[in-house]
């Protein structure tokens, strides 16, 4: 008698999956479901790019594999993942992913943005009104220090003016006439250590053209001649 019911049990279990997972199938061919509306959360990415990837179908029906549409989007320059959800009765929702701009480069149409791997981006810097450091050319070691800026320190990086390598790896940063030097890709700590010198500078209205940090638990300041 128990063995019954468990099997019962079992077997209304596997129906009642069996619609669930059978539903979806069922309702692609029904045009009540055919999309109708695209809601799209992306910072960077426009429309237009993000539907050309996709490739939607005139008559799509918000019930199809939304698997495809995903892994077209993954193939967009520039996203590093993709999420398509679906609202009742036709609307899908595309959440993008995407990789951060953190500098302009010169390219044979104008400037281009690139990412912290030094990797151009399909951005329009145009339409997205970003005011980004200025590079001469793409270089990793310099994008790898303006995102952690970016995320250790965001408003030293706001006033980057540009940033260049010196001698050896020493990267060197433009800031409204103003440089900072370090001998290589800093640390999060070098960062604050930088930004907490610039803000007791400026608290006390002193000038200075250069906050030099190549060297272990210092900052060096050089000030502006009198």
């Amino acid at each position: 008698m128990t063995v019954t019911r468990r099997v019962g049990l079992l077997v209304g279990a596997a129906l009642v999956v069996g619609t669930f997972v059978a539903l979806p199938f069922a309702l692609r061919h029904v045009d009540f479901f055919t999309l109708r509306r695209i809601e799209l959360v992306a910072e960077y990415h426009t429309a237009e790019q993000v539907m050309t990837a996709a490739g939607f179908a005139r008559d799509h029906n918000i019930f199809a594999s939304s698997r495809t549409i995903r892994h077209r989007l993954e193939t967009l320059p520039g996203v590093v993942a993709a999420e398509v959800n679906r609202r009742l009765p036709a609307t899908l929702t595309i959440l993008l992913e995407e990789h951060q701009p953190v500098a302009l480069v010169p390219g044979e149409a104008g400037l281009l943005l690139v990412d912290a791997e030094a990797r151009p981006l399909p951005y329009v810097p145009e339409v997205l009104g970003l005011d980004l450091p200025v590079m001469r050319h793409a270089d990793t070691k310099l994008t790898r220090t303006l995102s952690l800026l970016l995320t250790a320190d965001p408003d030293l990086y706001a006033e980057i003016d540009g940033v260049e390598r010196g001698a050896g790896d020493m990267v060197i940063l433009e800031l409204e006439g103003r440089q900072v030097l370090w001998r290589d890709v800093p640390s999060v700590r070098e960062i604050r250590a930088v930004e907490a010198v610039r803000r007791l500078l400026l608290a006390e209205g002193a000038s200075f053209v250069q906050l030099d940090a190549r060297f272990r638990d210092a900052v060096i300041v050089r000030r502006s001649p009198a």
